[in-house]
């Protein structure tokens, strides 16, 4: 597992990570601070198009699983979405609240779990039946 973590495909994975939150930190601006939008709508309009982004990103750039089966993708994809969310706020209810530690650390914590999970499910169970149809 190890070596599969600082595989080429984890690197573009990491790539498409941190180009996906270049991208939502810049929504936010955009919505937010430029435009003025109310900042509940403004953070989903950024969550949007991140997530949307990472998710044609990792499709076609990290796993090649652009063949078919975007709706079983996209579905599978919604539950990643939501177990890295109670992951996320698992983790910040736990140091907020037990461990007086920032939100903002907390957040960052998550990361770790929310990133290795995220790699093993896009790679093992959402974008697995494309790439084993292109290898067969």
């Amino acid at each position: 597992m190890f070596r599969q973590l600082l595989s080429a495909k984890f690197l573009r994975f990491a790539l498409v990570g941190g180009l996906t939150a270049v991208l939502y930190a810049g929504g936010i601006s955009l919505f937010l601070g430029i435009l003025g939008l109310d900042y509940r709508l403004g953070i989903s309009l950024a969550y949007v198009v991140a997530v949307s982004f990472h998710f044609l990103c990792n499709r076609r750039f990290t796993f090649n699983a652009a063949k078919g089966g975007m709706p079983a993708q996209v579905a599978k994809y919604c539950c990643l979405l939501a177990v890295n969310y109670l992951i996320v706020l698992a983790v910040a209810v736990l140091c907020v609240d037990h461990l007086g530690i920032s939100a903002y650390v907390a957040s960052g914590l998550s990361l770790f779990g929310t990133t290795i999970l995220a790699y093993l499910a896009l790679n093992r169970w959402i974008f697995t039946s494309s790439a084993a149809r292109e290898q067969a």
